[in-house]
């Protein structure tokens, strides 16, 4: 992970953590009725690294390589840590089969945990 990338990643964390973005599910920023969008937790990673989402489901290539090293196979939907068990970002966010969605703080926590290096 270089520098940059742990800028980014806790950016990414602190920007989940902050209040200022509404959750939103199955894509990643959607409008909100009566105003306003909602984002998915992947979404509020483009918004604060300035990447445009254009309707994308996933990460665009340009925010995946500004968070992650070319190592991380699932970049375009990153596996993050819940209590030691690796769960892809949108299953966080969105909650499908298995998985019950957590809200940001929670989403936040998970990537603290997984990219504690970001920290160091």
């Amino acid at each position: 992970m270089t520098k940059t990338q742990a800028h980014n990643i806790r950016k990414w964390s602190y920007a989940l953590r902050s209040g200022k973005y509404k959750q939103a599910r199955g894509s990643l920023r959607v409008n909100l009725e009566g105003g306003g969008c909602g984002y998915c937790c992947l979404g509020v990673a483009c918004e604060v690294l300035g990447v445009r989402m254009d309707g994308a489901a996933y990460l665009p290539i340009k925010a995946a390589e500004a968070l992650f090293s070319d190592n991380n196979r699932e970049r375009n939907d990153p596996y993050l840590s819940v209590n030691g068990t690796p769960v892809l970002a949108s299953w966080l966010n969105d909650g499908p089969a298995n998985c019950e969605p957590l809200n940001f703080k929670r989403i936040a926590a998970a990537i603290k945990m997984t990219y504690k290096e970001a920290w160091n």
